[in-house]
């Protein structure tokens, strides 16, 4: 990966494999012609269950935030970084995440159907994010002959476009490499097993010990 256009491939070959990273995209029906479908671009991009866990700044979610960090952390570190090289690239990922959400709809805002229903040509959506070739995109994912899209949260590309022109492709390889671990823990070993589910499942809901593997299988 050494530019814009090999960025945008790779999330394209990602997003074709169930890894999300930096937005969401997925096709369906359109709200307003039930015998259309149509690709959806959506916001997306953190580990976190929403923009709340990167904002708010009460005792609780700050606890969680230090949590989270020790969390990539252990990953980084499982997969062969050193500790202080581990640290580095958890912030890097918090950076962009953070910068994502901040970007994000709120839960409140998210309720309205209307604010997220913007129909645009795919010359439109080029004039939003001047950097992505959406056509090589649509063309990577599968999805050929598109004219229109439907883009649920506008103001979160807008901060898709910055992140892409202000983000090193060194620094997107470390994010890109941290959401394919992050998606994939649950099924690797019982090292990244653990760490996954002490965050996601202890941390974040309380759960306070793991299935057998049996049952989860």
């Amino acid at each position: 990966m050494a530019n814009t256009d090999d960025l945008v491939k790779e999330l394209a070959h990602l997003h074709s494999i169930g890894i999300s990273a930096l937005f969401v995209g997925y096709i369906a029906q359109d709200p307003k012609i039930n015998t259309l479908f149509i690709p959806q671009l959506y916001q997306g991009g953190i580990s976190m269950p929403d923009r709340d866990y990167y904002t708010n700044t009460d005792e609780r979610t700050l606890g969680i935030q230090k949590e989270f960090m020790k969390y990539m952390i252990k990953m980084f570190t499982l997969m062969g970084d050193t500790p202080d090289e581990a640290e580095k690239n958890a912030k890097i990922v918090y950076h962009i995440e953070t910068n994502l959400a901040k970007a994000s709809m709120t839960n409140v805002e998210l309720r309205d159907p209307q604010k997220q229903y913007n129909k645009k040509t795919l010359e439109e959506l080029t004039d939003l994010t001047p950097n992505v070739k959406w056509v090589n995109y649509l063309d990577e994912v599968g999805v050929k002959n598109i004219t229109e899209v439907i883009v649920c949260q506008p103001e979160f590309y807008k901060e898709v476009y910055r992140a892409i022109n202000d983000v090193s492709i060194k620094d997107w390889k470390t994010y890109l490499r941290w959401s394919l671990i992050d998606q994939t823990a649950s099924k690797l070993s019982d090292d990244f097993v653990n760490a996954h589910f002490n965050f996601y499942g202890t941390v974040l809901t309380g759960t306070p010990a793991l299935k057998p593997r049996w049952k989860r299988a």
